[in-house]
């Protein structure tokens, strides 16, 4: 998976995509730092051999995913201001549910 080109009007959908692109290439990247010698890949391999680093790349990229929708929604046509409540109500309760995944390393 290519990492994304920088968008300034749309970050959420730019921080989104470069998000799922390091978490699809996850096996790659762990086998290429490992293979890194340097001191700067030992700690990028600690970091992300933490399940806990894993797990919090995982909810936000879930989160931003959410967002980068809602975001695309607001903007659109079809909303009007009485509709806003509900869909951000629907966008925490979304956010809320992912936060609850866990993530397996395998």
């Amino acid at each position: 998976m290519a990492f994304p080109s920088v968008k300034d009007i749309r970050f959420t959908e730019y921080s989104y995509s470069m998000l799922l692109a390091v978490l699809a290439s996850y096996k790659s990247m762990m086998k290429h730092l490992e293979s890194v010698m340097d001191a700067e890949g030992k700690g990028l391999v600690e970091k992300w051999l933490d399940q806990d680093t894993v797990h919090i790349a995982t909810v936000l990229c879930n989160a931003l995913c959410v967002y980068k929708r809602f975001q695309k929604l607001i903007q659109g046509d079809q909303i009007t201001i009485f509709d806003l409540q509900s869909l951000c109500d629907h966008c925490i309760i979304i956010i809320i549910k992912n936060v609850k995944i866990r993530v397996t390393l395998s």
